[in-house]
């Protein structure tokens, strides 16, 4: 998962640096029995069910999100290719009704990322 953060941190920046400071995690000096909590809240351990529920939550809405960001350039892309080659006003129709309803649902997944990360 790791992996997939570096490239997404490449590719998207902004939304990747949230993950990667609400998930840090740090190991304290005062015993050393492999445990790790997180640094935002130290009563969930890096180790345990909870932790890597969260992490994989956030990982999907990230990669929803991710793919979603792309869908303007690939809008733009299909209008120019398909709309003025043909001058078809319902391909024009389909697409924009296609666009508003993954603009709208990347939204509500960016809410909902939102909130597992205040919640984590």
């Amino acid at each position: 998962m790791s992996i997939f953060f570096a490239l997404s941190y490449l590719a998207f920046p902004g939304v990747s640096l949230t993950i990667f400071q609400t998930f840090n995690c740090y190991a304290p000096d005062y015993f050393d029995y492999g445990e790790r909590y997180l640094v935002q809240d130290i009563s969930i351990d890096c180790n345990s069910a909870q932790y890597k529920a969260y992490f994989l939550y956030a990982t999907l809405f990230s990669a929803a999100l991710n793919v979603l960001m792309l869908t303007p350039i690939l809008y733009m892309l299909l209008v120019y290719d398909r709309v003025v080659s043909s001058g078809s006003m319902e391909t024009l129709l389909m697409l924009t009704l296609l666009l508003m309803l993954l603009l709208s649902s990347s939204g509500g997944f960016d809410l909902a990322r939102t909130r597992l990360l205040v919640a984590a």
